[in-house]
C-alpha cells in the first residue's frame, strides 16, 4: 500500500506540474482554428448553380490590437454538387479593430465585442484550377465571443479572370471558431 500510494502521489505532482506550467497558454490569444460559411452567389457569378458550404482552416498569429491580418485555407463545397464543383479557397483577411462597448452589446447573452474585417480570396475550381476567380469581402456585421466569431451578410465582389467578368454573392453567415 506504501507504493500505490507513493505512485499516487508522483502521478499527482506531475499533473500538477502540467497544470501549473499550461496556465500562462489559457491566457495566451487566440491564434487558430476552424471556420465553417454559408454562401450564395448572383446569377452572373460561375457559382451560380449552387450555395456553397465552406470549411476553412484558419490562423491569425499576430494578435494585433488594429489591422490584425488573418490567413485562411479551405474548401466550399456545393450544396446540391452542381457545376464546377468543390473549390478551394485561400483568404487573406485583416481584422480592421475590436469595439467592446459597441452599441449592440445588450442584445448578446455574452460579452461580446465589435470586429469588422474587410477580405481577399482567390477561388480555384478543382475541374479547373487555372479558372481564377478574385473575391473581395467586406464583413461589416462580425462579433467576436471570446472563443468564437459569428459575421453575416457578408457582401462580396467577385471578379472572373478567364471571363473578365464582374460579379457579386454574399456570405450569408460565417463562424470561427478558435482551437489553438
Amino acid at each position: 500500500m506504501g507504493d500505490a500510494m507513493k505512485t499516487v502521489a508522483k502521478r499527482s505532482a506531475i499533473m500538477l506540474m502540467v497544470l501549473l506550467s499550461s496556465l500562462p497558454l489559457a491566457a495566451a490569444p487566440w491564434i487558430g482554428g476552424y471556420r465553417l460559411s454559408f454562401d450564395g452567389y448572383s446569377e452572373q457569378a460561375a457559382l451560380a448553380n449552387d450555395e456553397h458550404l465552406g470549411i476553412h482552416l484558419w490562423i491569425a498569429p499576430l494578435d494585433v490590437k488594429v489591422a490584425d491580418p488573418l490567413v485562411s485555407v479551405g474548401v466550399l463545397l456545393p450544396s446540391h454538387g452542381n457545376s464546377p464543383g468543390p473549390v478551394l479557397e485561400a483568404n487573406l483577411e485583416i481584422r480592421l479593430f475590436d469595439w467592446i462597448g459597441h452599441p449592440l452589446s445588450p442584445l448578446f447573452r455574452r460579452e461580446s465585442s465589435y470586429r469588422p474585417t474587410i477580405a481577399i480570396s482567390t477561388l480555384f475550381p478543382f475541374s479547373d484550377p487555372r479558372d481564377v476567380t478574385v473575391v473581395m469581402t467586406a464583413h461589416p456585421l462580425s462579433f467576436f465571443f471570446g472563443e468564437k466569431t459569428v459575421s453575416i451578410l457578408a457582401p462580396r465582389l467577385l471578379y472572373e479572370q478567364r471571363t473578365e467578368q464582374w460579379s457579386w454573392a454574399v456570405r450569408l453567415v460565417e463562424i470561427s471558431h478558435a482551437l489553438l
